[in-house]
């Protein structure tokens, strides 16, 4: 009795690619779900060169606190006073070249009707310096 050999011959040894290309799907995917795409306004904008930035020389300063209020020459000013403290500055500086520093807690409107009130006085340019966190 002679015994054969239920084993099939050896064929060509191949390799499952399949696992393989499932992991590098889920690779891909998780990618892209995870990539930060970065946003656009639409418009070609000329950005500032730090380079070319001059330094304001002798600004007239103004603070805004994070409780809104306003300091000027390191006195609290009332918004209704602001004007005529802002005409006095400006004589002072022929140049009218101003810098406030905002507070980050500060309310924008309060900002934006202090930056009218100071155009309205005479100042030619504003500056806002903020600190990011």
């Amino acid at each position: 009795m002679s015994r054969e050999s239920r084993i099939a011959p050896e064929e060509d040894a191949e390799v499952d690619l399949t696992p393989m290309l499932d992991v590098v799907f889920i690779l891909l995917i998780f990618f892209i779900v995870t990539a930060t795409f970065v946003k656009t306004p639409g418009a070609t904008v000329e950005k500032v060169d730090l380079e070319k930035v001059v330094p304001i020389k002798d600004p007239i300063m103004v603070a805004l606190t994070s409780e809104d209020e306003i300091w000027i020459n390191r006195k609290a000013v009332k918004m209704r006073e602001v004007y005529a403290t802002m005409q006095e500055m400006v004589e002072d500086n022929p140049v009218g070249e101003a810098m406030i520093q905002v507070d980050g807690q500060s309310t924008t409107g309060v900002l934006l009707e202090l930056q009218g009130i100071m155009v309205n006085a005479g100042v030619k340019s504003i500056n806002i310096s903020t600190e990011t966190e």
